[in-house]
């Protein structure tokens, strides 16, 4: 892993999770840090969140 790879602290990182293939939510996140071990993200008040309804 080069620091290119890394994610740069201040930019959005946009968090999906999956199911059966499709994206089921994504939440968008501030990233603080990134190392080669951790990455540091934030939420911010008013952030939106996409899910599906019933």
């Amino acid at each position: 892993m080069t620091a290119t790879d890394l994610f740069q602290p201040g930019t959005t990182a946009v968090r999906r999770d999956v199911r059966t293939d499709r994206v089921w939510t994504a939440m968008p996140r501030r990233v603080l840090d990134d190392t080669v071990l951790v990455l540091t993200l934030a939420y911010w008040p008013g952030i939106e969140i996409l899910a599906p309804t019933t």
